[in-house]
């Protein structure tokens, strides 16, 4: 009985390990790893039909690798030529970036160039322009200068500042313009534009110690200052005036006027 069951047990385990070699990497459950159960004719033929239908792949892979194999000196051929032939393609293509390369730059100069000749043309024909203009000159016009005077003492401020200035603008004779000024002055003052008065008075003042204007504009400038709330340089101003001993007529008008001022000037007590 023990030489029966010996062999029975080899032959099972035999065919264990070649179902299990054979099941590409099946995992067995460890609760039947002992059990056996024969295959019946189905499944016999089941893993037959299997084995023919890989052992058919496999004969149609090796007849494509034997296939691939009959072109392969052609293919190779073709390769070693494309090989031999990229420093070539290389050279060519350096030769094409450099040409390429020097014709932006060539481009790009011509660009520059270009522009320069139009920006060059543009200032020519810009100055010939300025050359060729023909801009009236400003003549002085001793009637505007009349009428000037006369709107004023007819009251009408704004015309006279208009007239006044324009005779300023058209190049008056240098013994004039101290008269335009001081009367610029007045008609600004006359319509209450403190701050516009000050500077025509302010340039007889500067430019024109000669005039008789000179002293009448320091009083005029005091004035405007008091006019303007600016106490203090109305002040200084006239004292100014009277250290360069003015006519006792001018002096009397000074006098009074310093005094008007000091009337207003509300003292600081402490």
């Amino acid at each position: 009985m023990s030489k029966i069951f010996f062999p029975a047990v080899l032959l099972i385990s035999l065919i264990a390990c070649a179902g299990t070699s054979g099941t590409g990497g099946y995992k067995v459950n460890p609760a039947d790893r002992h059990v056996w159960v024969p295959a019946d004719e189905d499944d016999l033929e089941q893993r037959r039909l299997r084995q023919a239908e890989l052992d058919s792949i496999a004969s149609d892979i090796e007849k494509l690798f034997l296939k691939f194999e009959t072109i392969g000196p052609g293919e190779q051929e073709l390769r070693d030529s494309m090989v031999a032939f990229i420093p070539e393609i290389q050279h060519m293509e350096s030769q094409f970036t450099g040409q390429i390369s020097d014709e932006q730059k060539r481009r790009e100069a011509m660009g520059r160039e270009l522009a320069a000749i139009r920006s060059s043309k543009e200032r020519v024909e810009t100055q010939v322009a300025k050359l060729t203009e023909v801009k009236p000159v400003p003549v002085f016009s001793r009637k505007d200068y009349l009428r000037a005077f006369r709107f004023f003492r007819k009251g009408n401020y704004e015309k006279s500042v208009l007239l006044f200035k324009k005779n300023l603008n058209h190049r008056p004779p240098h013994s004039l313009i101290d008269n335009i000024l001081f009367g610029l002055s007045v008609s600004y003052f006359k319509l209450k534009k403190y701050p516009e008065a000050i500077k025509p008075l302010t340039r007889v003042i500067q430019e024109f110690r000669r005039s008789d204007k000179w002293f009448l504009s320091h009083i005029m400038l005091g004035l405007t200052h008091d006019k303007n709330a600016e106490k203090s340089q109305a002040l200084y101003i006239l004292d100014q005036a009277l250290k360069e001993n003015p006519p006792g007529s001018v002096r009397t008008l000074i006098d009074r006027l310093k005094n008007l001022i000091q009337d207003e000037v509300i003292p600081i007590t402490s």
